[in-house]
């Protein structure tokens, strides 16, 4: 599927990337993790060690931006609960991979990311090809376009949550 990187930049000590996949005409946003931090490797979906009180946290929290599906998620475990319930972006996390080539060409990062292609979104008919526009033209799906400004904040938004896991799961276990 191709698509074009919209923005690439650093946030909070965080790679951060939109893309924009003009074949389907909606965003996609990633942060990037490096070695040292507690989720890297990790599935988005995978359970991962937390301290109690994170995990008691998330128990009772609004489910937020995160996507419906996981009102089905299986009972918090133990002091273990998967980054996706964890943290609170647009339509919950739907990727998590280690790649030197996507998004973005790189070294030893691991990426969190989202899809802005969910019921409610809408496709940006300015990038489309004929086909997807047409078909959409007749048959509108709606929704809102989630904006190029709009991702950069979700990605923000997830590199601060990102950071502050990192910080608290480090203080837990080294005492800091």
């Amino acid at each position: 599927m191709s698509y074009t990187v919209e923005k690439d930049w650093a946030y909070e000590g965080l790679r951060c990337v939109v893309i924009m996949f003009s074949k389907v005409g909606f965003r996609c946003g990633y942060v990037g993790i490096g070695p040292d931090h507690p989720f890297y490797g990790k599935e988005y979906d995978e359970e991962v060690e937390v301290p109690s009180y994170v995990k008691d946290a998330v128990r009772h929290t609004e489910l937020g931006k995160r996507s419906v599906m996981l009102l089905f998620a299986p009972a918090l475990h133990e002091d273990k609960v998967s980054p996706e319930l964890l943290l609170d972006v647009h339509g919950g996390l739907t990727y998590s991979r280690g790649s030197k080539d996507y998004p973005v060409e790189n070294n030893d990062t691991w990426w969190f990311g989202y899809d802005c292609g969910h019921v409610g979104d809408g496709k940006d008919l300015t990038v489309v090809d004929d086909f997807i526009r047409d078909l959409e033209q007749r048959f509108p799906t709606g929704g809102i376009v989630r904006t190029l400004d709009y991702c950069i904040r979700e990605c923000e938004s997830l590199a601060t949550q990102l950071n502050a896991i990192a910080e608290i799961i480090k203080e837990c276990k080294y005492g800091k």
